[in-house]
């Protein structure tokens, strides 16, 4: 279709109006967006140092206080060095923690990251189920504490604040993994912790004492796991059916005793006594002392161990 001048002309003149209107919009500014700082949670320096790490969640209803730390708390983990070994404690357990992953954690705490500026004021609203995440030196203050609000969406971003500070940020979530109290997910998953070289075994079931049946045996020995973790008292009513007897290059001696779980999700527990080698230092002497725990193992577990023995 043909265009006459005057369509033309009232076309022009439109487009003429939308390019002036556009003129005065007002131009994409950055003075809201959030701002960016970049540090570690965690001094480098410090993570050298530090021996003991405390893990708190809130209960429900609590709140952060005093800038970072939590009022009430319904679960605490406290993870402890003493002398060459980490344990793991969360009030009813106590067990040996897997080095490999607490070295994991404060490496990632210790990373330099970006940080942005959520509020430059606390505010409740944002922490609703809080975790606190504290690291220190025994006898010493704390001398690194954050509470996380872990994400609760799919941005891949927690909040969080620090100690002494009001300031809430964002930055990426990849530490609120390590933020948990349960104390299996620390803890050591060899069934026979604490041993690195096997010298000899055996095993003492209802119907007689047996030893490895080969060399290559105590290699698969050690290399054995366990499932969740329970206090020592819940195998006070089972019946012991075997007892492990370990002695360790180190002059370690570890006295596993197995007991028929009555329950369908665990076939045994475990408990296990440590006794130190006389050379080790009087702080790993006394972690190993303090441990207490029952460990689960499967049907299939229990077979493979006692299949490893012959009389």
């Amino acid at each position: 279709m043909k265009l006459s001048f005057q369509q033309k002309l009232c076309i022009a003149a439109a487009f003429s109006v939308c390019a002036c209107g556009l003129s005065f919009l007002p131009a994409v500014s950055d003075r809201n967006a959030p701002k960016a700082s970049s540090a570690a949670l965690l001094n480098p320096a410090e993570k050298e140092l530090c021996d003991e790490i405390r893990i708190s969640r809130a209960a429900s209803g609590g709140s952060v206080s005093g800038g970072a730390g939590i009022s009430q708390v319904s679960g605490e983990l406290y993870l402890k060095k003493q002398g060459s070994v980490w344990t793991a404690q969360d009030g009813t357990i106590t067990c040996l923690a897997d080095h490999q992953l607490i070295s994991e954690c404060t490496a990632r705490f210790s990373e330099k990251r970006r940080l942005y500026t959520v509020s430059e004021s606390y505010s409740e609203r944002f922490f609703p189920s809080p975790v606190a995440v504290s690291f220190g030196v025994t006898g010493k203050n704390s001398f690194s504490e954050i509470t996380i609000q872990p994400g609760q969406d799919i941005s891949g971003r927690i909040l969080l604040t620090v100690s002494g500070a009001s300031t809430v940020f964002e930055t990426e979530d990849d530490v609120s993994s390590y933020c948990t109290t349960d104390v299996a997910f620390f803890a050591d998953g060899q069934l026979f912790p604490a041993v690195s070289t096997v010298v000899s075994a055996s095993l003492q079931p209802s119907g007689g004492k047996r030893k490895l049946s080969r060399k290559e045996n105590a290699g698969e020995l050690a290399s054995l796991r366990h499932g969740q973790l329970h206090p020592a008292s819940d195998t006070a009513a089972l019946p012991l059916v075997a007892t492990v007897r370990i002695e360790a290059d180190a002059g370690r001696v570890l006295t596993a005793f197995v007991y028929k779980a009555d329950s369908k999700e665990s076939a045994y527990l475990v408990r296990t006594v440590i006794e130190p080698s006389p050379s080790e230092s009087p702080e790993t002497k006394a972690a190993l002392s303090s441990l207490s725990y029952a460990a689960e193992i499967s049907e299939w577990t229990y077979s493979r161990l006692t299949a490893l023995f012959t009389e």
